[in-house]
């Protein structure tokens, strides 16, 4: 594939904010998440530099000849840009296939069904997001039975806020709202079982060395813990709810006491922002971490931490991102580097592409 022209444009993303959507020889586009900020400079170095008419791509490994205009684009438009290019040299087959033709295992949806931190409003719950971990044969069983479950929450809540990412916003604790979500679960008559698991972001918590609640329950709105404190409080949900995933339990600085949390699956997001460098130095302290292509900025490099994590038994957990796009390429990517989990969300628009996308390729490798 030559590239011969390129165009890029100003477009919103899921919370309002302005992004970047590259667009290669007329035929192939991309979008990635707002990173809050978008330069004029960008959009005008894409649409008017001669320096990207010629260059020939005709791997996947090629796209890093796009990196060495990162000083002018930044990490989101070389993603964009690779992204674009990804689809043009796979041109008539899905990037998915084109990529690895053999891929028969479909991830796990984790749906974000309920949300709550920094995002939400200040009497909603301190955990930013509590997720579905459906258990079903297929892909769609799965999608369904977050949407099941979505619909059931929709009808007992009907006019609570929709975060951005299609999750609701309850104003509840933390243990309220998981007494709510296993009883709801545990009566869904689907013939496979729903599990619960949470992401703590608790980064969001932590304050000159404490772990700082503003709706710790029912009965205690404030309340101030220590790094074991924290722990415990942890550990108690998991065995009281059967949490089966927890997502950034500690702080950056406490990240050596993951391996306390008593979950099934332990994953690190802040702690290792999809970069390889920090995953080699925390992988001993993790059992997954989640996937973001924005944060490194590059399709390439978010590969080489792929295959980083399957050659040492860590879980890697595909993600959209806060402000993300209807962009579906992370469904692709986690088909074809077979990622056991993606995180997508259940509603709203640009979450729906992603399932959908991945709804679409489910069928298609039945075929096969």
């Amino acid at each position: 594939m030559i590239i011969k022209g390129v165009r890029a444009e100003k477009i919103l993303a899921a919370d309002g904010s302005s992004t970047l959507k590259v667009t290669i020889n007329n035929n192939y586009s991309a979008s990635v998440p707002s990173t809050g900020k978008l330069s004029p400079s960008t959009i005008r170095f894409l649409n008017t530099s001669k320096k990207f008419i010629g260059i020939d791509i005709n791997n996947f490994d090629e796209l890093a000849k796009l990196e060495e205009f990162e000083e002018k684009l930044g990490k989101n438009g070389i993603l964009a840009l690779q992204y674009a290019a990804l689809r043009a040299v796979a041109d008539k087959d899905s990037v998915w296939y084109y990529l690895n033709k053999k891929a028969r295992l479909m991830p796990t949806p984790l749906g974000a069904i309920i949300g709550g931190g920094k995002q939400t409003i200040k009497s909603s719950s301190d955990i930013q997001e509590f997720l579905l971990i459906p258990q079903g044969k297929t892909f769609q069983d799965n999608a369904l039975a977050n949407e099941l479950v979505w619909r059931k929450v929709k009808k007992d809540y009907p006019r609570n806020p929709i975060t951005d990412q299609g999750a609701f916003v309850l104003r509840k604790s933390s243990a309220e709202i998981l007494s709510y979500l296993s009883d709801l679960i545990s009566n869904l008559g689907l013939g496979f079982p729903v599990h619960l698991g949470v992401d703590i972001a608790a980064s969001n918590l932590y304050r000159s060395g404490k772990y700082s609640y503003r709706c710790y329950s029912a009965k205690t709105q404030n309340k101030s813990m220590s790094k074991d404190g924290q722990v415990g409080f942890i550990n108690h949900l998991v065995k009281e709810y059967d949490l089966k995933y927890v997502e950034d339990p500690l702080h950056l600085e406490d990240v050596c006491d993951y391996a306390k949390i008593q979950s099934k699956i332990v994953c690190g997001d802040d702690v290792t922002c999809t970069d390889i460098n920090l995953l080699k130095k925390y992988k001993n302290h993790l059992s997954a971490v989640i996937i973001k292509p924005d944060q490194v900025g590059s399709v390439v490099k978010t590969k080489e931490v792929i295959s980083y994590c399957d050659d040492n038994d860590i879980i890697p957990v595909m993600s959209h991102q806060l402000a993300d796009t209807s962009d579906d390429m992370i469904s692709h990517l986690s088909v074809a580097w077979c990622t056991p989990f993606i995180k997508c969300g259940i509603q709203g628009r640009e979450m729906r592409a992603k399932i959908q996308t991945l709804q679409a390729i489910g069928r298609q490798i039945e075929l096969y």
